[in-house]
């Protein structure tokens, strides 16, 4: 396939939207941005297979299978210089998109504390929390979720560290305007955005 890299399931048209969005990103409120990256991925897991008849098995009937709620990692950059301000909004936005994800919310530094990754499950209330501060490195939690299976990847941070591997899954990045004007890198195709 002559697809591009990078969008794992997500099918034309959804493509196609996520494009336009990213043509649109200047008159965007950043809340809905957040809303349809988040539905993309849903919308990305909710293929239909038909599974075949199996002539050694008789009996067995074509079956459909609709898959769960979108699965999206939320990488949180535990340095100290992502404020708090920004931690809270995105925390209260998540609430709320929680109705139609679950979120596996994995703190990192330089590396990723898995013994801090919790799973906020669908409807779950849940406050806010610093694990740890020091330096940052992106590779860390993209390597995590590559290994998982995600459907969508939202890096919460001040952008300040180089560039990362690639993600498997669709990954976008959420900074503030500190962030975006200090930022190492620019991400390439896929979605930074910036809250004031």
């Amino acid at each position: 396939g002559g697809e591009p890299k990078g969008w794992g399931s997500v099918s034309y048209e959804v493509k196609q939207k996520i494009q336009e969005a990213m043509r649109n990103r200047f008159k965007l409120d950043p809340k809905k941005v957040l809303a349809s990256f988040i539905k993309a991925s849903v919308a990305a897991d909710k293929k239909t297979s038909v599974t075949k008849r199996n002539r050694r098995l008789p009996g067995l009937k074509f079956g459909r299978r609709t898959q769960h709620r979108a699965n999206i990692a939320i990488s949180i950059d535990q340095s100290g210089s992502v404020s708090d301000k920004l931690l809270s909004k995105v925390f209260t936005w998540l609430s709320e998109f929680a109705k139609f994800a679950t979120f596996t919310v994995v703190p990192f530094d330089h590396q990723v504390f898995e013994e801090k990754v919790y799973v906020w499950k669908k409807g779950e209330k849940r406050k806010k929390e610093r694990v740890l501060y020091g330096g940052t490195c992106f590779n860390a939690p993209t390597e995590f979720v590559n290994k998982r299976n995600f459907d969508g990847h939202i890096i919460i941070t001040d952008m300040m560290a180089p560039k990362p591997i690639r993600s498997k899954s669709q990954r976008m990045w959420l900074t503030d305007k500190y962030g975006s004007r200090c930022s190492y890198f620019k991400p390439a195709g896929e979605r930074m955005l910036i809250l004031d």
